[in-house]
């Protein structure tokens, strides 16, 4: 699993980091002020998950940070 989204419930909305477990496994570069089309499918994902859908998936092509 490449991508690591951290959920942080703020008071005005969500926080959210986005690490790439690949190229930082030490988790020290924070890439959620980047503008990645893959933190949106990440959340998207996350929110479905939450109402309950159980049929997700996500695939090597997912991992792909600008698809």
């Amino acid at each position: 699993n490449r991508w690591k989204l951290i959920h942080i419930p703020g008071r005005n909305g969500p926080i959210y980091r986005l690490y790439d477990m690949v190229a930082d496994p030490g988790q020290t570069t924070d890439l959620s002020t980047e503008g990645l089309p893959v933190m949106k499918r990440l959340i998207a994902h996350l929110d479905a998950y939450w109402q309950g859908r159980t049929d997700l998936r996500w695939s090597r092509a997912d991992d792909d940070p600008d698809r």
